[in-house]
């Protein structure tokens, strides 16, 4: 159709567009030049600019958030910066276990005290005991499954009250853990930054107060705070390790198995400046992939939605107006619809026109969002990499 059409003055037609019966009149009074030239007249005392109706494509979102990871022994700034941890310290009975000649409560209790010391002044901390009520008999399991306190709220400026508490917690009961990460996650705030708020657990077993702490850690991991849950598994069982890694998959967070008093310092050290740092990088470039795509989706059907409603409007604007100006011309009715039918073949051609604007949009769009995506993938891809480290 635009290839065969007549262009006057930036206004597209074509013979072929017009109704058979107005062409056949048309042409056989020889009125044919006289319709083109009303229709020109018509478009230039009351046509609409209907180029204004296709505006510049709008911005969309192309760029990630090009966050780095660190690896190994490296020392560099998170890429996103902790704010708030809580430490949840395993204080059930088996914690009086021996390693070394030393009970894990005491390496886990000395490993806590030096995390705590070397933790940036700027982050606010906190301590939650589990297990350390009760016994760990079944007389007192009620007793120790309730036992799950802070008991020191989260704050930055006295660690001497929390290092206290550490002092003098001892191995008593049984295991509630889920419950544990539920009190944990109560210290945190809504955040828009998901990584910046941390649990890190320490215990050497599975849940025994029959909580369900995956549900619970992906419950802490999915709500506005979007905390991470780390869990640092010490001296455990073989059949206990599955349990404990589902809970810090489930709170987008990392589970560490460690053996002895060197090993467990070494990985609380490292966690608090290198692994979680990179777990809040794969989770803001997941969160900015997903709101950079859906604002590149409503901004290019938003502004494609304004398009056809501009060009509806206005065509039929221009439609309306005809029938009261061929009257103040004189026009007879077959010319006035000659000119009505130019009107609809205008109208239609700026219709292919907004189809191909659409495919456009469409196209820049599915561009950017492959951009964005191809920058998670080489983000998770990196962080896969620091994980087999």
């Amino acid at each position: 159709m635009l290839d065969s059409a007549r262009r006057s003055g930036g206004r597209i037609w074509d013979l072929s567009l017009l109704g058979g019966a107005a062409a056949a009149i048309l042409l056989f009074s020889g009125q044919l030049e006289s319709a083109e030239r009303d229709f020109d007249a018509y478009i230039a005392e009351r046509g609409e600019d209907l180029t204004a109706c296709f505006k510049e494509l709008p911005e969309l979102r192309d760029q990630g958030l090009g966050l780095g990871m660190t690896r190994g022994a490296e020392r560099g700034a998170p890429s996103v910066p902790i704010r708030r941890v809580v430490l949840a310290l395993d204080a059930s009975g088996s914690m009086a276990g021996r390693i070394g000649g030393q009970t894990k409560m005491d390496i886990a209790r000395a490993a806590a005290i030096d995390f705590v010391s070397n933790l940036d002044e700027d982050i606010e901390l906190g301590l939650v005991l589990f297990g350390h009520t009760g016994t760990n008999q079944e007389s007192g399991r009620a007793d120790s499954c309730r036992g799950v306190e802070l008991t020191q709220s989260i704050q930055r400026d006295d660690r001497s009250a929390l290092t206290r508490e550490l002092e003098n917690v001892s191995a008593t009961g049984w295991t509630p853990l889920a419950a544990a990460i539920e009190q944990a996650g109560e210290s945190f705030q809504a955040t828009e930054v998901p990584g910046e708020q941390v649990v890190y657990v320490i215990s050497d077993g599975e849940e025994t107060c029959h909580g369900d702490p995956v549900e619970a850690a992906r419950q802490l991991s999915e709500s506005d705070v979007r905390a991470v849950v780390n869990i640092i598994g010490f001296d455990l069982p073989r059949e206990e390790r599955d349990a404990l890694h589902a809970v810090a998959e489930a709170g987008n967070g990392r589970f560490l198995e460690v053996a002895n008093a060197r090993e467990l310092q070494s990985s609380l050290s490292d966690a608090a400046q290198n692994r979680l740092a990179n777990q809040g990088a794969l989770a803001r470039t997941q969160l900015n992939t997903g709101g950079g795509q859906a604002a590149n989706a409503l901004s290019t059907s938003g502004m494609l939605a304004r398009s056809k409603l501009c060009l509806k409007a206005a065509t039929g604007r221009e439609r309306l107006g005809l029938a009261g100006w061929a009257r103040e011309r004189g026009l007879d009715s077959d010319t006035t619809r000659a000119v009505g039918e130019l009107l609809d073949a205008r109208a239609e051609s700026y219709q292919s026109q907004l189809a191909e604007f659409e495919a456009e949009a469409e196209r820049r769009r599915a561009a950017a969002d492959a951009a964005l995506q191809e920058d998670l993938d080489r983000t998770t891809d990196a962080f896969r990499d620091t994980q087999e480290d």
